[in-house]
């Protein structure tokens, strides 16, 4: 079946069926009645574009490419795409996802096979490099076709980003800690890695509370040294997991004998005793807005878009105490 039949059972002409299909129809002022009209006919004959051929036609795949570093099966992610999707699809936009695997070389794959299957815009967790750009961002801000492109979860100095704010994430642990008088504290984490800003926060915070700070890479290294301060202040959720089990393991009692914060509130903290105290990252909401701004970009795309920040806060929960 082709545009033309589609049009001539549903009583239109064949640009009206094709503005609808390619999901131009408030565009072009289509009436909600005519619309549906079209669409009793693609269901009753199970009509599908093909993908191909439409973008020959009007140069859209109306794919969107989203790019994710790695952990795709934990829920943060989940969340992201969910709402992502959530953001695309009433304008029959679709997500074509893909992995980077924290590795530049496996990025700049991604982003060309992305580019080879002609996705209209890129959302695009980047990774962060020590210095300069990477070859992924070089490939994109070389095309001449200049597809737009979202960073996702990282504050980005060339494109347009929607992000948590891990700065004041830190900063709000930091200042937890302090008001409730601890002034020796562990942070768990990945310190010495230029993207980790939850860490870094937390740590010129404390110290600018008159505290003094110890910096481990893992659960393992700071039970060791468990004796020398009085608060943790995890990278992630899964760094307070780990640090919760191993903790008992060791007979270390939360927070009677270490106060702990995590990052992200997962799901699964609602399992663990005592309530952890965690920051609530945005997930879904995150990638829902990301979606928006690529269907206002492609729509506008001379449009400055301005980026979106979320700003993380502090979960109720029974894992800090207060010290004298």
């Amino acid at each position: 079946m082709k545009i033309a039949d589609i049009a001539r059972e549903a009583g239109v002409s064949n640009s009206t069926v094709s503005f609808y299909i390619n999901g131009h129809s408030k565009k072009y002022k289509i009436s909600e009645k005519t619309c549906q009209k079209i669409e009793e006919v693609i269901r009753k004959h199970n009509f599908v574009p093909n993908i191909y051929a439409r973008a020959m036609q009007t140069h859209q795949t109306f794919l969107i490419g989203l790019i994710i570093p790695g952990d795709v099966n934990r829920s943060y992610w989940i969340d992201v795409i969910s709402g992502a999707e959530e953001a695309l699809f009433p304008h029959k936009y679709h997500l074509l996802l893909s992995v980077s695997h924290f590795n530049q070389e496996d990025e700049l794959e991604t982003v060309k096979f992305m580019h080879s299957k002609g996705v209209d815009g890129y959302l695009y967790a980047p990774l962060v490099p020590d210095s300069g750009v990477t070859p992924a961002e070089k490939f994109l801000l070389s095309r001449s076709e200049k597809k737009p492109v979202i960073s996702l979860g990282r504050e980005h100095r060339i494109f347009p980003s929607v992000c948590n704010d891990d700065y004041a994430g830190g900063e709000a642990a930091a200042r937890c800690f302090l008001e409730h008088g601890h002034r020796r504290a562990a942070y768990i984490g990945h310190y010495r890695q230029k993207h980790d800003l939850r860490g870094k926060a937390f740590c010129e915070c404390f110290r600018n509370g008159g505290g003094e700070i110890q910096v481990f890479e893992s659960t393992d290294a700071a039970l060791e040294e468990a004796r020398n301060f009085s608060c943790v202040f995890c990278f992630s959720d899964y760094f307070l997991l780990d640090f919760y089990v191993k903790a008992g393991r060791r007979g270390v009692r939360i927070p009677e004998d270490l106060s702990v914060i995590g990052y992200d509130h997962m799901s699964f903290l609602e399992f663990l005793q005592p309530q952890p105290v965690s920051l609530i990252t945005t997930k879904k909401e995150l990638g829902r807005a990301a979606g928006e701004m690529m269907m206002q970009l492609l729509a506008q795309p001379e449009e400055k878009i301005q980026s979106r920040k979320f700003i993380p806060e502090l979960s109720p929960g029974d894992s800090v105490r207060s010290v004298c």
